[in-house]
């Protein structure tokens, strides 16, 4: 499967984690966007149609137990330990997650809310390509089943992550006109199924014109640089170490 993430630059990656534990993680999670929703936040802004939830990714790192303020609330990291162990070993022993990515870091892990009535994001990649920038990749994995267009699931257009992809071997970031030459697509997924995808790969979250909410959790690896501080994924998962 690392053959095909590298020649496509997204890969559908099937039950990377179980029922029970999705379930308990996903009520942990709502949880916790009641909490927040109870916090103040900036006085002139409507509510957003578009929630990002930061989550902590250093588990020793001191927590603000008691936020003031919406900016200020994380979700512990705790709260989504075994959704992500489960993942990644899972990515890891059925998806050759370490052959393509060998000694990774968690770089970042946020939880995306799409409420009914969010507007599709503008077409984006995580990153720019470069040949001195580690290799990254992006794990969103669906906490329940996304199996509707109309709930505004993640677009992808494969192909897009590398200069190889393009006219003159130059990476180039999406625009409407591209993304329609190219053929944008969206996969039905299950609760605990994800996509892996190359931090450069063209996508962006989907309009939200139905009744139910949508959530994913979106975990942000690259290849480790033996920084300090930094979550390495074969501390998750120690028994993937080859």
């Amino acid at each position: 499967m690392s053959s095909t993430l590298e020649s496509n630059g997204l890969v559908v990656a099937r039950g990377l984690v179980p029922n029970q534990i999705l379930s308990d993680s996903l009520k942990a999670i709502t949880e916790a966007f009641n909490q927040r929703a109870a916090l103040p936040g900036p006085l002139s802004a409507a509510a957003p149609t578009r929630v990002f939830l930061p989550v902590q990714t250093s588990p020793n790192a001191p927590m603000n137990d008691t936020p003031t303020h919406k900016r200020d609330f994380k979700l512990p990291f705790e709260t989504i330990e075994p959704l992500l162990k489960s993942a990644l070993g899972r990515a890891a022993s059925e998806y050759e997650l370490l052959r393509y990515l060998p000694d990774p870091d968690v770089m970042e892990i946020t939880v995306i809310r799409g409420l009914p009535g969010a507007d599709a994001q503008e077409w984006h990649a995580d990153s720019s390509w470069s040949s001195s920038s580690p290799k990254m990749i992006t794990m969103f994995l669906a906490l329940h089943d996304v199996v509707e267009e109309s709930m505004g699931p993640t677009w992808f257009v494969s192909n897009t992550h590398r200069p190889a992809c393009f006219d003159d071997d130059v990476w180039i970031p999406p625009t409407p006109s591209l993304v329609e030459e190219r053929g944008p697509v969206w996969f039905e997924l299950n609760g605990g199924d994800g996509v892996l995808m190359e931090s450069t790969c063209w996508h962006r979250g989907g309009a939200n014109s139905g009744t139910s909410t949508r959530m994913l959790l979106a975990v942000t690896l690259a290849q480790g640089t033996g920084s300090s501080g930094k979550l390495r994924v074969l501390n998750l998962i120690p028994d993937q170490q080859g």
